[in-house]
């Protein structure tokens, strides 16, 4: 079976955040790139009350606080639940920071999530092994003989089918 997909194409702005990232050596530059990214931009033009939340952080909490921006994941991240607090945005800040430093080769959260991007990208088709067989069963919507008999039997024994359902009610009046 073969399953078609839409094609993902990464962002060029996103590819060229990658490539800036992977030249930076400093957190104060990177923090730089993720704050000055079109889409950290749009988004805090957009919502800047989520920037001022941001205040109280360390270079490096910023940095992965402003990459899920940079991602497009602000919305989803900073106005699901209104307004975050800032203990949560710290857990968040800490639980980011492991993935950042691990992916730093890549070019951190930003470089990981681009070649993911780019593999997905690669593939076109998802190919599925083993073999699937379409189990026999009557189309109720043609009527035809076989048809009505089959809706005429079910109908008939709706009374007992209905205990079908509660089978999993019975344990507790066999106990």
């Amino acid at each position: 079976m073969t399953i078609e997909m839409k094609p993902i194409i990464v962002s060029e702005s996103l590819a060229q955040l990658k490539q800036e990232l992977l030249r930076t050596g400093s957190t104060k530059e990177k923090l730089e790139l993720v704050v000055n990214h079109p889409t950290t931009k749009k988004f805090l033009s957009h919502y800047p009350d989520v920037e001022i939340n941001f205040s109280c952080f360390t270079e490096k909490e910023k940095v992965v606080l402003y990459t899920t921006l940079a991602l497009g994941q602000g919305e989803r991240l900073f106005l699901c639940s209104g307004s975050l607090e800032k203990k949560s945005l710290k857990q968040l800040a800490h639980f980011l920071l492991p993935v950042e430093e691990f992916y730093q080769e890549f070019g951190g959260i930003v470089g990981y999530h681009v070649m993911c991007l780019e593999l997905v990208a690669q593939k076109e088709t998802i190919e599925k092994k083993g073999n699937y067989h379409t189990p026999s069963a009557y189309d109720l919507t043609e009527e035809n003989p076989v048809t009505l008999g089959k809706a005429h039997w079910g109908l008939t024994k709706l009374s007992v089918l209905i205990y079908i359902k509660n089978i999993p009610q019975i344990g507790v009046f066999i106990a």
